[in-house]
Parts: structure tokens; sequence; C-alpha cells
């Protein structure tokens, strides 16, 4: 049996942080959480132990919404990718990710799931852990397609629905155009097969979106972005799925933190109207992640610049994916929103497990639940990342 013991941590739990916290680890699974006063708590717990020296130990990470990193991109199919991504963002905490796809060619995107489903079947790697494939795309509108071939963009039929089906189990994640012809009938497929709904990249006023949510809606894709707003018809004022987003309880979010794609006051208004339990913090992160200012990329068909902590398009008409990585994008929230730092781990922790039904495992740090651990400073510098009580990453 592994076990692990890490003590002089400041350890955030659902209910507080825990001063002189010590968390025990065996096989895999948290043991025990506790505050220990005496400085003791390694020696009552057996197995080799990790001094956090006061630093803080949060759960892992979790990334609803990655591309790519160090430039690879997980639309590249290939293993290869798939190892350089994870190992990558394990060094930003991320304990776990979905896999991110742009809209493709059918025969890529299939490629992509074949890889999936090889790599869940393998023994654990060491980075983070693949949850599943958001597939963000193809069911998109064209005229919200944003950084996304026009031409790899289209309404879902049975013809392209059924190949992607027969790997709804990799499939954790559809983000779809809730307007199109034949949506509402792909949200009740994916909801009857546990798979998450969520409306992006789209055209839909309101009455799309509460027909969505009758069918089986739960969640919108990176708000703000590539989403309708409030039209006029006439005098009458419509909205679209920006308000639905922000109004309706039904639905969960996700932001992209990186300080470029919304400012301040947007964040704080998303915030303000979803609450603390129904927001997650995304990176959207593309593979130029971790690479140099100026170099550029090829995302979803197209050249993307690496400019001012963003990606972007040559013309700097609009951003293509961002440059961000979660653990920058904590530090970003509460540098511009002051809020504390238990307050926005609960966004890329308990919220995104939530969201993708994961909670019974992930997303908090209590006994029972799988050791996905992250150690970080008061800068939010990650030093130690842990995924099912393996140490993946390391500073030192």
């Amino acid at each position: 049996m592994n076990s692990l013991v890490i003590h002089n941590a400041r350890v955030i739990t659902p209910q507080s942080i825990l001063d002189r916290g010590v968390v025990g680890i065996e096989d895999g699974k948290i043991a025990a959480v506790s505050s220990d006063k005496t400085g003791n708590g390694s020696q009552q717990m057996s197995g080799p132990a990790i001094d956090a020296q006061g630093m803080y130990v949060a759960p892992g990470f979790i990334d609803i919404h990655v591309h790519g990193g160090d430039g690879a991109d997980f639309i590249d199919g290939t293993v290869e990718a798939f190892e350089v991504i994870t190992r990558f963002y394990a060094s930003h905490g991320v304990t776990a990710l979905q896999a991110t796809t742009t809209a493709a060619p059918l025969e890529e995107t299939v490629q992509v799931l074949e890889v999936a489903r090889r790599w869940k079947q393998r023994e654990r790697g060491d980075g983070s852990e693949i949850l599943g494939v958001h597939l963000e795309g193809p069911f998109l509108n064209v005229e919200q397609c944003g950084a996304q071939l026009p031409e790899n963009v289209y309404a879902p039929s049975a013809t392209n629905v059924h190949p992607l089906m027969e790997y709804a189990d990799v499939i954790t994640e559809m983000t779809l155009a809730p307007e199109l012809p034949g949506a509402l009938g792909l949200i009740r497929e994916l909801a009857k097969r546990g798979i998450l709904a969520s409306a992006g990249h789209s055209q839909a006023r309101e009455k799309d979106v509460l027909a969505a949510i009758e069918a089986g809606l739960t969640h919108t894709t990176h708000i703000f972005s590539s989403m309708s707003t409030v039209i006029r018809e006439g005098p009458w004022r419509i909205p679209g799925l920006l308000e639905a987003s922000l109004v309706f309880d039904e639905l969960t979010t996700e932001m992209i933190a990186d300080g470029r794609h919304l400012p301040a006051t947007l964040m704080r208004l998303v915030l303000k109207c979803k609450g603390p339990d129904r927001l997650c913090l995304v990176s959207d992160a593309m593979r130029g992640t971790g690479r140099l200012v100026g170099e550029v990329f090829l995302v979803a068909g197209q050249e993307v610049i690496i400019e001012d902590g963003v990606g972007i398009v040559p013309d700097r008409s609009a951003f293509a994916c961002s440059i961000t990585p979660l653990d920058a994008a904590v530090r970003n929230v509460i540098e511009m929103l002051g809020l504390s730092v238990q307050q926005v781990v609960r966004l890329v922790t308990r919220n995104p497990a939530h969201v993708l039904g994961i909670e019974a495992r992930k997303g908090t740090i209590e006994p029972g639940k799988d050791a996905d651990l992250v150690i970080f400073d008061d800068q939010i510098r990650v030093v130690t990342t842990i995924v099912g009580g393996e140490v993946v990453y390391s500073l030192s």
C-alpha cells in the first residue's frame, strides 16, 4: 500500500483553511485530514512525508476546457501530444483536465477520441489525469465560430453524430449551438448518456436556451466569448445566450480569467450573477501556452500569434484561445477581484468537479476522495503536484 503524509501546511478544506494542517494519503486516496498544533502530525501517520513549509495545500486544479500547451494540441490526435500536454499542465497544478478539441474534419476528431480511449485504458501517467474529451464543435453556429474555421462547423445530423457517439465512453462534454436544427435532439441524447451539454459559439435567443434547458442543457462555454447578446426587434429587446447564462440558475458557466478576454468589471458581473457555486475558471489554453511572445501557431487551422499575454489572430481583430494556465488564472482573479485564495480555489476545484458530476471523488480535500493535490506558495507558484497519491511534478 502506497502512503504519503503532507504536514506543516495551510490545508484548504471545504469549511476553512487548517493551519499546521496534515493530509494523510493511502493507496491513492485521502485517508485523513487534521490540524496539528503539536507539530508531530507527520509522526502520527505512516509513510514518507512532505514538509509543506507553511504553504497552501489545495485540491488539484481541474481544467474542463483546455486545448493544448507547450507546442502540442489535443487535435493533433497523437499519444505524444497527450503526453506533452498532461506533463505541462501538471507543472501548473492541474491534476485533471478535459482534452478539448476544436472544430475539425470529422476524421480528425474521431482520431482524437480513439487516442483518448487508448489513453484512459493505460496505466496512470506522469502528468494530469485526462477525464475525457470535451468536443468544442463541430455543431457550432457559423456566425459565432470565432477562431474556428467556418467550413468545419455545421448542424448535427444522424450522419455526423453517429461516428462521434461511438466514442460516448470517452466524451465527457460537448459544446454546441442549441438553436441549430437537430440540436435539441442531440442535447437529449447527451443528457441520456451522462455527457455534459454546453451552449457555446451560438446565436441562441432566450426561447432557444429555454428549450435547450428543457432538453437537458446545464452549462455554457466561455461566457461573453462567441455568444449572442441582446438584440432589438422593433421596440422589443430579445435576450441572447449571454443574458440567459447570467440569469438562469439552471445553467453553470465558465470564465476565461486571463485578464485579456474579460476586464475586471465583466468578471465581477459574472461572479455577482452566478455566485460562488455556478462558476468555473478555465484556461481555454492553446498549444502556444508556455512558449515565447511573437511565436505563431496554428489553432483550429488558423494562424495565431502570441502577443500581449494572449493568442490573437494576425489582423488583431479577435482573440483565439488564451495562453494562461489555471494557476495564473487563480492569481489573476485574486489580484483583479480582491477575492481570497479559498474563494478562488473553489472555482477551479469543487465547482468544475460538480459541473462534471465527479464531486464524489474529486474537487475537495476530504477522506475517501482521490489524492489529487497541489502545493503552492503565497504567489500561487506551484511547488508540488500530486495525482492519485503520486508526485507528478516538483519544483525542486
